[in-house]
């Protein structure tokens, strides 16, 4: 059984956990599944055996040509073709992973390039980091495709549970390359791909674990874009930076008063 297979069961059987019972298909998802159904020739078990490039970056690079054309994404039929990847630090202590790209990241192909990922390096500045200080990435490594008989244009859906499942593989491997202090997952449906279970409310201001790395769940970016500027949205957003804190404490990084003050007003 492959790594990518096993970790694909995992998933699934979390989800069983979770007393998921179904999970939807489409006729042409399940045409492409028995046709990545087919075992790899001997020569291409060969190649990717003997591709270890050492450095990170290569690395990287070789895990970004094969998520491209991943069978198990491909298969599905409901994800659109183009790939993004990740960006920032092949050297990063941090580590940020969102859900799945949006227009906006396909257009550019790269992740958190939107709105939300604009609010996303707004607060890595204000935690002291330059976004290219640290690494970004998704579970989902394509912009999910919505159907219902109108151009999708710049709509975009969150990914579903067997998508996220597809892309898992890549995202686990990306965090065994770049072995990062911290890992932020931004939203539920990120730490459940981790195997982190429960609602943000419960899951946030404090450290859970993925292979042995620290994991701090908090909200989505976009989430926050959502609460308004009133009162109840600027906690939401003190929510979060009470969990960015949490996090350069573990690091080890300096914090000012100043850092400590933002959204204290707030605070309850």
């Amino acid at each position: 059984m492959s790594e990518a297979t096993a970790l694909l069961q995992q998933y699934l059987a979390q989800l069983a956990a979770r007393s998921v019972t179904h999970v939807p298909l489409t006729a042409r998802a399940l045409s492409h599944l028995n046709q990545a159904a087919t075992p790899p020739t001997a020569a291409a078990t060969t190649a990717s055996a003997t591709a270890t490039p050492s450095r990170k970056s290569d690395r990287l690079a070789a895990l970004a040509a094969e998520a491209g054309k991943s069978p198990a994404c491909r298969a599905l039929g409901t994800l659109r073709e183009t790939l993004v990847f990740s960006s920032g630090s092949a050297e990063a202590e941090l580590m940020f992973i969102g859900e799945a790209p949006g227009a906006e990241e396909e257009l550019k192909r790269e992740p958190f390039v939107g709105p939300a990922g604009q609010l996303l390096a707004k607060i890595i500045q204000a935690a002291g980091f330059k976004r290219s200080d640290v690494y970004i990435s998704n579970v989902c490594k394509f912009r999910p495709i919505i159907e219902d008989g109108s151009p999708q244009a710049k709509r975009n859906r969150p990914p579903t549970p067997v998508e996220l499942a597809a892309g898992l593989p890549f995202i686990t491997e990306e965090i065994r390359i770049i072995q990062p202090r911290v890992i932020v997952a931004l939203g539920a449906l990120v730490s459940h791909s981790l195997g982190i279970d429960g609602n943000i409310a419960d899951l946030r201001g404090k450290f859970h674990e993925f292979q042995g790395i620290p994991v701090m769940v908090t909200h989505n970016p976009s989430h926050l874009l959502h609460c308004g500027q009133d009162s109840a949205g600027v906690k939401e957003k003190r929510l979060v930076w009470e969990d960015l804190l949490q996090v350069l404490k573990h690091l080890g990084r300096p914090i000012s008063a100043k850092q400590r003050a933002y959204f204290t007003n707030a605070a309850s």
